[in-house]
């Protein structure tokens, strides 16, 4: 998976010049926050006929496709969305899907306060809207040291300590080796050490290693099961590096800033970004800023016309957009399921095209709801469909 996406938003490509090669298509990335078609970075996208796989060009299968997953999708044309309807969306057909996690490895420590943990040396925060595995039914009080995780999520390089925000954690069952992307704090090339997050990664014995690996560059490593120190690992291959993007008319990058020289010269996620003649709206953007630009790609840099900075309350006020038939309703409960997921109203919903009575099994709806510092998903608008 390219690199580059946000924690809940992302990076979101539609173009007059192609699916990475330059036809008519899009090319959409970011955590899954919807079904009914999966929702990914606002726009509807009909996985039915999709190409799955992981970033290691595995075959995955439509039950891999759950909230928080991260990951990267070619699609067809865009069919823009409903002007002043809040639950249309911006729609497209899948043809590729590529996921990809962030880490994958052994939980060293649970940090204080339950916002979060350590995993593979790389410290992991946790918000309301960080979905859980099955297996994680209390959510982070699940999670004990020692214990694999996989996380999906972003690296945020504000502070000196990097971080991942994650937007999911579960156990990834058996695998070969520990995997970690982030962005390069440190390198000696004499040594051939690099530093990621808190962790030391050895790579004299790697196979795949960059002639040049600056700080800042995101890297994507596999690493040895095994701990030759505490804090330091080694790293058995680098996987391959993010394809450039291609030329595209129109594009919208979203993400955490990982480099910041000036306003001309910053990358979010590994993707350069020249904003000096851009319309700057929302705040400041410096290092470990979210930011979402837009304007058109040319040379594989994204020239902005427009920058908003995001916040993460702001991100989260978006919450998730579910569509499909009910599958069972207590109005007694104020609770539905659809599509798997059990929506809550404790304070009555937004109801376009009808009432609350009106909501029966095997009825058409779309809802948005945001989750709740208890983990219930809350419906804020429902509409019936």
């Amino acid at each position: 998976m390219r690199a580059g996406a946000p924690w809940m938003f992302a990076l979101a490509l539609a173009s007059c010049g192609g699916v990475g090669t330059g036809g008519t298509g899009t090319y959409v990335s970011g955590p899954i926050a919807g079904f009914g078609s999966i929702l990914v970075s606002g726009v509807r996208l009909d996985e039915r006929s999709a190409e799955l796989r992981n970033d290691d060009g595995e075959p995955r299968s439509a039950a891999d496709l759950q909230l928080g997953v991260t990951g990267e999708v070619d699609a067809g044309d865009l069919t823009p969305s409903t002007p002043g309807d809040a639950l249309s969306l911006d729609s497209a057909v899948a043809q590729r899907i590529t996921l990809g996690s962030e880490i994958v490895g052994p939980v060293s420590a649970i940090a204080s306060g339950g916002i979060g943990l350590k995993v593979l040396g790389q410290p992991v925060l946790v918000s309301t809207n960080t979905a859980y595995g099955p297996s994680l039914t209390q959510g982070l009080v699940s999670i004990r040291p020692g214990m694999v995780v996989q996380v999906y999520g972003f690296y945020d390089a504000a502070e000196q300590t990097q971080k991942v925000r994650a937007t999911r954690i579960e156990e990834p069952g058996q695998v070969a080796f520990w995997r970690v992307r982030g962005p390069i704090k440190t390198s000696d090339p004499v040594a051939k050490t690099l530093t990621i997050g808190t962790a030391t990664f050895g790579y004299a014995s790697a196979t795949g290693a960059p002639q040049d690996l600056p700080v800042g560059r995101t890297v994507r490593l596999r690493v040895a099961k095994t701990t030759p120190a505490p804090g330091r690992f080694d790293v058995l291959s680098f996987a391959g590096d993010r394809t450039p993007l291609a030329d595209w008319d129109a594009a919208r990058l979203g993400g955490y800033i990982t480099e910041f020289m000036s306003l001309a010269n910053f990358s979010i996620g590994g993707i350069p970004v020249d904003a000096s003649a851009a319309t700057i709206a929302g705040g400041t953007p410096a290092l470990g800023v979210g930011i979402l630009a837009r304007g058109p790609t040319r040379g594989g840099v994204l020239r902005a016309e427009t920058l908003l900075v995001q916040t993460e309350e702001r991100v989260m006020a978006d919450g998730f957009i579910f569509q499909g038939p009910i599958e069972r309703i207590d109005l007694a409960t104020q609770t539905l399921v659809l599509k798997g997921t059990a929506l809550w109203w404790g304070r009555p919903p937004l109801v376009n095209n009808g009432t609350l009575a009106d909501l029966v099994p095997g009825r058409a709806i779309s809802v948005r709801a945001v989750k709740t510092a208890s983990g219930r998903f809350e419906a804020v608008i429902i509409r019936l469909d």
